[in-house]
């Protein structure tokens, strides 16, 4: 195979090499969290990944010496396109060397099989939706991802600014201690006074934890209020009924019904705060060794997170 060169994935071996490029791009790095394996190929399957029910992928490998060396994802997303009215296309799943040239024929690897698409513009990463994984790490290389957080090596951003792509949107994460807050006195005696206040004023409001028996009902009805509440966010897509239940499939293992707060107002649901315990720490043990009893406790659900 030629040095240099970019070709889409259409083999097996191809698609393993793909699945495989970032055991090699992070090999030494102490804070990334490698996906589980099997997870990690159901995303790129047309028969297990909903996402496919409106859109359609193409994958990319850059070659070296016959090694790879970057990888690519060109993404249209036809519910986006309906919903914004736009001919947008997509690119995620971005893994490459530090080579500005490798980048830029990554990128428009993509580009080219997105333009023949009728696409008129592309932007990334989304990984592979706003719905999902997305953006660049900027800051915070430091320390371990949190669960659904992107983690990528610093120069990434780089490499966008080299091949002349520009940044959209800054997307922000918070990171909250509970000491801060709960371990104040003051604070804590005013979040008290506040919900007594709230519920003097709003006695039709009942907030109740997630019931795991109902929880594909459940999930339907807070999708559908996630749709309602972020409509007018950057680049939203609503969430369609199939991903809402695979959602909740991939989730109840690691799900503490006790961190899902369900607002209801004289019976209807009308708010939500979802939270979920971080396993990146647990995977990070399971990549190390396949045979820790972390396999357990994480397909069980039997978690212990800090």
């Amino acid at each position: 195979m030629p040095a240099g060169s970019v070709k889409q994935v259409k083999s097996k071996r191809e698609l393993k090499a793909f699945l495989r490029l970032p055991w090699s791009i992070y090999r030494r790095d102490p804070y990334w969290v490698p996906p589980l394996r099997r997870a990690a190929a159901q995303q790129f399957d047309p028969a297990r990944n909903v996402f496919f029910e409106h859109a359609d992928m193409r994958l990319f490998l850059a070659w070296r010496n016959c090694r790879p060396v970057g990888r690519i994802a060109a993404i249209v997303n036809h519910l986006h396109n309906s919903y914004h009215q736009d001919s947008r296309g997509f690119w995620g799943f971005f893994e490459c060397e530090n080579n500005p040239d490798t980048a830029e024929q990554l990128l428009n690897g993509a580009g080219d099989w997105l333009r023949k698409q009728g696409m008129t513009e592309m932007q990334g990463p989304f990984n592979p939706s706003i719905n999902s994984e997305c953006g660049f790490l900027t800051e915070g290389f430091d320390s371990l991802p949190a669960l659904l957080m992107p983690y990528n090596k610093p120069y990434y951003p780089h490499l966008m600014e080299e091949a002349g792509h520009q940044k959209a949107k800054d997307l922000l994460a918070y990171d909250a201690k509970t000491e801060d807050f709960l371990g104040n006195e003051k604070v804590r005696n005013r979040l008290t006074r506040l919900a007594k206040v709230i519920r003097k004023r709003h006695p039709d409001i009942r907030v109740r934890s997630l019931n795991k028996k109902n929880l594909q009902t459940d999930v339907l009805t807070l999708g559908r209020l996630f749709n309602n509440a972020r409509e007018n966010n950057w680049a939203f897509v609503p969430s369609t009924e199939a991903e809402l239940r695979e959602m909740a499939r991939e989730l109840h293992r690691i799900l503490d019904p006790e961190l899902v707060l369900v607002a209801e107002v004289k019976g209807e649901i009308a708010g939500c705060m979802f939270a979920l315990p971080d396993v990146n720490p647990l995977l990070r043990k399971i990549a190390r060794n396949p045979f820790s009893l972390a396999w357990i406790s994480l397909l069980t659900g039997r978690l212990k997170v800090k």
